[in-house]
């Protein structure tokens, strides 16, 4: 499998978005409801021939297969550099330049798909996201310094998969979600300001979720 470099497909995304009258905040996954449906009015109806003028290209975010958050001003994205270490990064989203890096640890090198996979998850003054290796981060927005961190394979004696973690967590209420696996910890909740556990829910086994 090749390796899935950003910056390309960070390109298209963003000149697409560019063409929007105002667009609506996308802080997680799948967008503003982690439904898929976007709901900016607007937009193109058809696009000119030679397609969408170039609003702006990113370079130097990592290599990986996570999607963009964009709030308010900002782009945020996970890579893996050549150290392999993960990075978020935070992007001007009217420049693409970039306003800080902050790195959140390890990130898989899996022959089949190395880099990141998070689509980190804005809530608030704070950002999710979960490495390949299957650590839960929280950073602060402002700057990107980590403020959480919980190994769940380690302490939820979560399961390795055939292409490691790829999951962007799920923030409701004061929990954040995830879905590490173990045997008696399928899915679990986590306080969100802590990273403290609230509870564990037996499942299925091995996980592999988004």
């Amino acid at each position: 499998m090749k390796q899935h470099f950003k910056t390309i497909l960070f390109t298209m995304a963003l000149a697409v978005l560019a063409m929007a009258a105002r667009a609506a905040d996308a802080p997680q996954f799948r967008g503003p409801e982690r439904d898929g449906i976007f709901k900016d009015t607007g937009l193109l109806k058809s696009w000119p021939e030679g397609g969408p003028a170039l609003a702006w290209k990113a370079e130097g975010v990592g290599k990986g297969y996570s999607g963009a958050s964009i709030v308010g001003d900002t782009v945020y994205i996970t890579g893996m550099e050549d150290d392999k270490q993960g990075y978020l990064y935070a992007l001007d989203a009217a420049t693409g330049k970039q306003k800080w890096k902050s790195a959140y640890g390890p990130e898989t090198e899996d022959s089949q798909a190395p880099g990141a996979r998070s689509n980190p998850t804005v809530d608030g003054d704070k950002i999710y996201l979960m490495s390949g290796m299957g650590d839960l981060v929280c950073m602060n927005k402002a700057d990107g310094k980590v403020v959480w961190n919980v190994d769940v394979k380690k302490e939820f004696k979560g399961a390795d998969t055939m292409w490691a973690i790829a999951e962007s967590p799920l923030v409701d209420g004061n929990l954040v979600y995830a879905s590490p696996g173990g045997p008696d910890a399928s899915v679990v909740a986590l306080d969100k300001a802590t990273g403290k556990t609230v509870w564990t829910s037996k499942g299925l086994g091995e996980a592999h979720a988004y």
